[in-house]
């Protein structure tokens, strides 16, 4: 460029042209990659600035080293010479195994049920409104025996470890299971009936009618009640102090080739519309009655007709009474009319 311009020129040197050229244009380049400061980029610099400081030095960190404390030393304590040396602490003694107390001899529930346990491996528990006669002889007996005289008991028994009985007014009840619930129905001081339900095990009923082993879920009992109306093959019995009668039929004899109990059907073809009877009965398929028994009549005193009849009777009684047991005189129609 500079023998170019010295050419035109006339062979005299131009000023420094071509360095003044090569300057300015490595200005415009130099210029050209110089960074812009953007709002944007000021604010992510500074973010990244705040992470680098708070964050990373938590990654290299370590854990201050914990300071152990020194533990207090123990004082030894210095018996005087008059004075006797401290007692030993001494450890409690174990409490005995769980012993079953006896209960008493009458148990009576109210509103609540309640549960005892007897001899060990049995657990009576009285329904509310229930009475229980105890007869076990003592806690280590390996017998026990209640007597049930009013509303249901239901019992848990481990027969493993002892005998357990109980005792009705219609029969008796011996364990070969292990829970079963007796309910019984009393009304006028007098039972009508007896119901055994078996939910484990078995137990066997003895009464003067008949017996009966009921196994797991069978059913069974007694009654007192009164025929009311018979066929050939079954009688139907409405048990006294309810309303509706229930269908009983003899046992089933044999297996293909047996029939109904022969024996049980001339007894019931002996049975009369009205007859007042005893029974033990057993769900098996039906209600089968196992036995049966006539029972005599029961005696009605008969009702005065008028208030003239009451008096006479009241007076009579009066006079068989003893001397300090006599009711005060009933009093007349006047009088009671004048009040």
């Amino acid at each position: 460029m500079d023998m170019l311009l010295r050419e035109q020129l006339g062979g005299e040197r131009p000023p420094q042209l071509a360095e003044r050229i090569v300057k300015r244009a490595n200005e415009e380049r130099a210029r050209a990659w110089r960074p812009r400061f953007t709002p944007a980029w000021v604010a992510a610099f500074v973010a990244a600035a705040m992470i680098a400081f708070v964050i990373v030095p938590r990654f290299f960190s370590s854990p201050a080293p914990e300071v152990a404390q020194p533990q207090p030393k123990p004082v030894p304590v210095v018996a005087k010479k008059d004075e006797p040396p401290p007692p030993e602490e001494e450890e409690p003694e174990p409490e005995p195994p769980f012993a079953p107390k006896v209960a008493e001899k009458i148990i009576r529930t109210e509103k609540q049920e309640r549960t005892v346990e007897l001899g060990g491996f049995c657990r009576v528990t009285l329904a509310p409104f229930s009475v229980v006669e105890n007869k076990a002889e003592g806690v280590e007996s390996k017998e026990q025996r209640i007597v049930l005289k009013e509303g249901s008991v239901a019992c848990e028994v481990d027969s493993k470890k002892g005998k357990f009985s109980i005792e009705h007014a219609l029969g008796t009840i011996e364990v070969t299971g292990t829970n079963f619930r007796v309910e019984s129905v009393k009304k006028e001081d007098r039972v009508r009936r007896l119901t055994i339900h078996v939910k484990h095990g078995a137990v066997l009923f003895h009464s003067p009618n008949g017996e009966v082993a009921l196994s797991e879920g069978q059913s069974g009992g007694a009654l007192v009640g009164v025929v009311v109306s018979r066929g050939r093959e079954f009688v139907e019995v409405r048990a006294e102090g309810e309303e509706q009668a229930k269908k009983y039929k003899p046992q089933w004899i044999g297996e293909h080739g047996g029939g109904l109990d022969r024996r049980m059907l001339e007894r019931i073809a002996d049975l009369k519309q009205g007859m007042r009877v005893r029974m033990v009965w057993k769900f098996e398929e039906h209600d089968r009655v196992i036995g049966i028994e006539r029972l005599p009549e029961e005696k009605r005193e008969a009702k005065p007709e008028n208030r003239k009849d009451a008096h006479e009777a009241e007076k009579k009684r009066d006079a068989a009474r003893p001397e300090g047991d006599k009711a005060e005189p009933a009093k007349r129609p006047e009088q009671t009319r004048d009040r």
